[in-house]
């Protein structure tokens, strides 16, 4: 399918003709003025001037806290699928890169999980190429880039007041086809123009590589640095939990009387009690071996067991750190 055009002042009514098939889930101003994602209520909800969420769209796909199962008397019963068909409009190449990173956890590993399978059988990923990067953003350090498609179902990119779409997948095409008389066809002048503009953000973000650091991280168990770094950080978990390819959890059962749940909720291998032993041990007793461990495995257990960095290169942990922890220059100080 050819990529496809409409004007960008008729995107409203692109979201509605979306909305009349799937629930919009895109970046949206809350209450307080910060850009999250959520549900799209109405088409002027949503927001495309802008550079990145605080929160990533893993929630789309693994539920910060989700039941998995019930307890009805001396019954286990198991809680329906996820049901409807999503439509995840707006995120940045960055994310599509993280939903690729948690596809290959929760579905290429054996057994899938079946929640997640579900979720995103039933979405369809529309990703906006990145113009405007931060400065604290380092995808082509990490096999991504402002206009990578990695998950995207559909790739959109901008170009003097036209939205260009340009589909990747079955699923793509057919959400295209379902909108097609918003749309024309795209000028190969607009094209040009556009890939053009993703070519110049790429050259404006950080020339920081990763080369060797995985081979270096080996060698750097008992490395100082990880004591430097586990006296500045104060194990708050805000990496974790706004890390869009962060995927650890803990299992609780909530019972009271005959009924009850078994839930799933994120976890963080910042805290302490994430490896402690039921005897008590704790063989990640400080935060040295906790930073070091997060850091082994987004960039050397990622390589070895996925074949990519469990890193995508957003930079929220480096804006959000409330002590200013940098990641690359950990990273770049493991490399010397």
């Amino acid at each position: 399918m050819r990529t496809k055009s409409i004007p960008d002042k008729r995107i409203a009514d692109m979201v509605e003709a979306l909305q009349a098939r799937a629930s919009v889930i895109g970046p949206k101003r809350s209450a307080d003025g910060t850009l999250r994602l959520g549900k799209i209520e109405s088409a002027d909800e949503l927001e495309i001037d802008y550079r990145n969420s605080i929160l990533s769209p893993k929630s789309v796909f693994f539920p910060q806290r989700e039941t998995i199962c019930a307890l009805e008397g001396e019954r286990v019963v198991d809680v329906p699928l996820p049901d409807g068909p999503i439509v995840l409009l707006g995120i940045r190449p960055c994310d599509s890169s993280a939903i690729q990173a948690l596809d290959k956890v929760f579905l290429e590993s054996s057994p899938q999980d079946p929640f997640y399978a579900r979720r995103r059988e039933l979405c369809t990923v529309v990703s906006f190429a990145c113009t405007r990067p931060e400065s604290t953003c380092f995808c082509t350090a990490v096999q991504g880039g402002p206009g990578h498609v990695h998950a995207s179902d559909v790739l959109v990119l901008e170009s003097d007041g036209e939205l260009l779409l340009r589909p990747h997948s079955e699923k793509g095409e057919q959400l295209l086809e379902s909108i097609d008389g918003l749309l024309g066809d795209a000028s190969q002048k607009a094209i040009e123009k556009a890939e053009t503009a993703i070519e110049q953000a790429a050259e404006r973000i950080d020339s920081f590589t990763l080369d060797g650091v995985a081979e270096s991280l080996q060698g750097a168990w008992e490395s100082d640095i990880w004591t430097r770094i586990g006296q500045q950080c104060i194990g708050c978990g805000v990496c974790s939990y706004l890390c869009p390819t962060c995927h650890c959890f803990d299992i609780s059962d909530e019972v009271q009387k005959d009924e009850g749940s078994r839930v799933r909720a994120w976890d963080c291998c910042a805290y302490p009690l994430f490896t402690l032993h039921a005897s008590g041990h704790n063989p990640r007793a400080s935060r040295r071996e906790r930073w070091r461990q997060r850091a082994m495995h987004k960039f050397h257990y990622g390589l070895t067991n996925y074949d990519r960095f469990l890193c995508v290169g957003c930079g929220r942990c480096i804006r959000n750190c409330p002590v200013n922890v940098d990641l690359r220059s950990v990273l770049q100080e493991v490399r010397s």
